[in-house]
């Protein structure tokens, strides 16, 4: 019964994947737009410049732009929490944004290692 009242809390929050262990179904709508696009958007050699200016922050700005129109952008970003992705752009969040949402979903008992 806990369980169940965790799930509606996350979907609330638009998390309604976080219990999901298993990679997202991206068949549903067809390819991601992330799939068919620059992969340096999504995963840059030196992830040390998201978040700042220069080459690093245009890619984190173009992956965050594809992200907004994807309609897996929900699923992804609920993997990425529930597995601790630490590298790249994911659901639209960077390294930095998912750690914060992490420990903000774990003081709301949300999310479990």
């Amino acid at each position: 019964m806990a369980n169940l009242g965790r799930d509606v809390m996350a979907e609330n929050i638009g998390l309604k994947g976080i219990f999901s262990d298993e990679y997202p179904d991206f068949s549903e709508f067809g390819s991601p737009p992330c799939a068919e696009s620059f992969p340096d958007a999504f995963f840059p050699e030196d992830s040390n410049t998201i978040g700042t200016k220069g080459a690093g922050y245009r890619y984190e700005r173009e992956a965050k732009a594809l992200c907004e129109k994807c309609p897996y952008r929900e699923r992804c970003l609920a993997y990425a929490l529930k597995n601790g992705e630490t590298y790249g752009i994911w659901g639209g969040t960077t390294e930095h944004q998912r750690r914060s949402l992490r420990r903000s979903l774990k003081r709301k008992s949300l999310l479990f290692q």
